[in-house]
């Protein structure tokens, strides 16, 4: 490998942020977390779905990108208002999202609801 870029790691974690002793990554996170990192689905730190959506590393400046707990419990990765599908189910009523920046990625904004 000639260089590292990164990006970001989005997904969610029903574990309250404020009781929550925050890992190193977002992938460390234990105890009911599901991430979405590169173009892996991790659930609790281990691999559940590879070559899944769009490869995040690949992300650049002006991409959107969203995350989404449907009402099913199923969770749904946006990357510039395309739906790339069933990230992972299960997903329970209460969880809060999660971001992650690392690599060539400095700054986030976050924008609600609706179509951005």
């Amino acid at each position: 490998v000639n260089s590292w870029s990164g990006s970001l790691e989005i997904g969610v974690t029903a574990l309250d942020p404020n009781h929550l002793d925050f890992p190193s990554s977002a992938t460390g996170l234990k105890g009911g977390s599901w991430i979405i990192s590169g173009c892996s689905v991790l659930r609790d730190g281990r691999s559940i779905l590879e070559e899944y959506g769009q490869d995040l590393d690949q992300l650049g400046e002006g991409d959107r990108v969203g995350i989404q707990r449907t009402a099913g419990g199923e969770l749904r990765l946006w990357v510039n208002g395309q739906d790339c599908g069933v990230a992972a189910t299960g997903i329970p009523p209460r969880v809060w999202a999660v971001v992650d920046l690392y690599g060539k990625c400095t700054q986030i904004t976050f924008c609600t609801g609706g179509k951005q």
